[in-house]
């Protein structure tokens, strides 16, 4: 019964949203999930560490470098924070300042990057946080696999209990 309603519900919200919303919009959307939610952030922040990294170590000014990073990043709130971030770095503001005005970023970092004194810190700085990001990624996503895991014991063990009961 329940599962007869879930299952065709759940293929129509995935069909609607692959029709109707970007790839960037459902990984938004995706990111506001719970559990996995927090994976995908991780995701994001390690990917923009390492690519703004990548960016820096290639000379690019500063500002262009964090608009490009954003734009490297399948995360529309992230890549917004990136080009207003981009605007105060124009005006004035350090790296780590405009990171620590942004809420799509984890407090830490800006204040990692505040003792990165050049260009070359601030990439190491950077690469380690992306590094960080991802093991905590993995440690997550290996949680979300064990909760899933017992999800799916429960389901089927409640199915099995309801086919027994029903003969």
């Amino acid at each position: 019964g329940v599962v007869a309603v879930v299952i065709p519900l759940g293929l129509l919200g995935w069909l609607s949203g692959r029709l109707f919303l970007s790839r960037a919009s459902r990984r938004d959307l995706v990111s506001r999930i719970p559990v996995i939610g927090k994976v995908w952030r991780l995701i994001s922040w390690a990917e923009f560490c390492h690519l703004l990294a990548l960016l820096l170590e290639s000379h690019l000014p500063l500002p262009e470098a964090v608009r490009l990073a954003g734009e490297g990043v399948e995360n529309q709130g992230l890549n917004r924070a990136c080009h207003e971030m981009a605007n105060q770095i124009e005006d004035g503001a350090s790296l780590s300042e405009a990171i620590a005005r942004s809420r799509k970023f984890p407090k830490g970092l800006a204040g990692l990057l505040t003792w990165s004194g050049d260009r070359v810190a601030t990439a190491e700085i950077l690469h380690v946080s992306g590094e960080i990001y991802e093991a905590k990624a993995r440690n997550q996503a290996t949680f979300t696999g064990v909760i899933m895991a017992v999800f799916a014991v429960i389901a089927i063990l409640a199915s099995a209990f309801f086919v027994v009961v029903g003969l």
